[in-house]
């Protein structure tokens, strides 16, 4: 079987030749993928390598920063950010911080 002879130049595409079907073309799923949530990935021919991953087209939507020391998280030119989350415990005898991975935290001041 031929699959060049079913070539249809469009790389975001396979190129499958079956003897008793004929030509197919099937996207290729995930061609596009920049594992960035923050971008939307479509193929299209007319662009240099074929993919297009635009951040403009994601920005609102939102995503995880992977940052416990930040809340509602979205994406906005192609990167993922948060607002600072407030660790304030009201408490004035601890010392309030945040650690990117445990988030808030909370020492007792020192007597």
């Amino acid at each position: 079987v031929n699959h060049a002879f079913c070539d249809n130049n469009n790389e975001c595409t396979s190129n499958l030749c079956d003897a008793t079907t004929g030509c197919s073309n099937p996207e290729i799923v995930d061609f596009c993928d920049d594992s960035n949530p923050c971008t939307i990935d479509v193929c299209d021919t007319s662009a240099n390598g074929g993919c297009i991953n635009n951040g403009a087209a994601a920005n609102g939507n939102a995503c995880d920063d992977n940052d416990a020391c930040t809340d509602n998280d979205l994406c906005f030119d192609s990167a993922c950010a948060g607002t600072a989350r407030d660790c304030s415990d009201n408490n004035e005898c601890t010392t309030d911080t945040c650690d990117q991975v445990a988030g808030c935290l909370h020492s007792n001041v020192p007597a």
